[in-house]
């Protein structure tokens, strides 16, 4: 196992990012400094849910997607690309458990780390596109439980989605170097953060009115 891990860390990332890697040990230092809105985000909720669980649960979460995608991008590693999409996958699956218990459906904790551990499996063994397919594919079973649950007022969910969706225009243009100046702090991956954070607080807030209404 712990030759596994090393394999894992010596092996570069699977995708380059525009931001030039250096030497020391902050390989992207502008992309990791970019991470600082989901440490913001995730005190935030914290604040916030004093006395509200699901406030709780966002926060915490909200400050894993910080520290994993910070390590990852500070790192720039196979190993920590790893951490960066297990993130996503603990993220996605919250919000698929919240849908399928308005079906009805409680989904267990154990059920939900097979999916996750799926996830990683999926990503060690195939790379390439197979993990974003995969989680592609999970964030379609949210938008798809999301209109079988009829959940109301849904002017935050698509608030969110439209931000995610902006935020993933923005990593395909840093991951393509479409528009790519390796010296600015303000990068694709940088506005990729800041939208994928405006979408989970909005994600959240629509959550919320359901939880509450």
């Amino acid at each position: 196992m712990i030759q596994f891990i090393q394999n894992l860390y010596s092996q570069p990332a699977t995708v380059d990012y525009c931001e030039k890697i250096v030497s020391g040990l902050v390989k992207r230092p502008f992309d990791t400094a970019g991470n600082v809105v989901f440490l913001v985000l995730g005190i935030i909720f914290l604040v916030i849910g004093k006395n509200q669980k699901l406030a709780k649960i966002f926060g915490w979460m909200t400050l894993v997607i910080w520290l994993f995608s910070s390590l990852y991008d500070a790192n720039a590693n196979l190993l920590f690309q790893v951490f960066d999409f297990t993130a996503m996958y603990i993220f996605i699956t919250l919000l698929i458990s919240l849908n399928f218990k308005r079906l009805g459906i409680n989904l267990s904790a154990v059920f939900r780390w097979l999916i996750i551990i799926l996830g990683v499996i999926v990503f060690i063994l195939f790379r390439g596109l197979s993990p974003h397919v995969f989680f592609g594919t999970l964030v379609l079973t949210v938008i798809v439980t999301e209109f079988i649950a009829r959940t109301d007022h849904r002017k935050y969910w698509y608030l969110g989605i439209t931000s995610f969706m902006v935020g993933i225009i923005f990593w395909i243009i840093d991951l393509n170097k479409l528009v790519c100046d390796p010296t600015k702090i303000f990068s694709g991956r940088n506005l990729e953060h800041l939208f994928f954070a405006i979408a989970i607080y909005l994600i959240y807030k629509h959550n919320d009115h359901q939880k509450t209404r």
